[in-house]
């Protein structure tokens, strides 16, 4: 089989041990807290969850960031250079900026390197939605299916993947940008 490597973003909320069970690379992401920056993986974080959510609950206002060109090129071109393809699902296009700078990346390493397959697929999901594209994703894999399979698999079963999400407080969201 090919070797190649699946990437995901840490939207998909996996843990640190499936995603090293499962040979998962997670791109972090960033989030400002009243002006100082924190990045968040399942890997490492800044601060704990708690510690997130007791300044939520003191009203601070926390703002995303998307991820930028140079942060998917440095983790993508370091799979690349291994002679390894690579198939990225990530955040809702709907919810992000994230997988359209990813896309502009992806076109920018396939021309680089012609050899290589590379995939982006927008889960059009977040959370628990887009984490269980990526753990079906990694089973598949696991059972051998190709990059190109896989690939066409995520375009056709992301339409059919329904989640909910639900938030204690809609304000929360709103001084988010959301």
């Amino acid at each position: 089989m090919e070797p190649y490597v699946i990437f995901t973003d840490a939207t998909a909320d996996l843990s640190a041990e499936f995603c090293r069970e499962k040979d998962i690379r997670v791109v972090p992401m960033s989030y400002d807290i009243e002006g100082r920056e924190y990045r968040f993986s399942p890997f490492a974080s800044d601060i704990t969850s708690d510690e997130f959510f007791e300044l939520m609950d003191k009203g601070k206002i926390a703002r995303t960031a998307g991820i930028n060109e140079a942060e998917y090129q440095k983790l993508f071109e370091e799979v690349l250079l291994a002679g390894k393809d690579l198939l990225y699902i990530g955040f809702s296009s709907a919810l992000s900026s994230s997988y359209s700078v990813s896309e502009l990346c992806v076109r920018r390493l396939k021309e680089k390197y012609p050899e290589r397959k590379i995939y982006a697929v927008d889960s059009l999901s977040a959370s628990a939605g887009e984490g269980l594209l990526v753990y079906t994703a990694a089973c598949l894999r696991e059972e051998g299916k190709t990059i190109d399979q896989l690939a066409q698999w995520l375009y056709d079963e992301r339409l059919h993947l329904c989640h909910w999400f639900t938030v204690d407080d809609l304000g929360a969201l709103q001084r988010g940008g959301r």
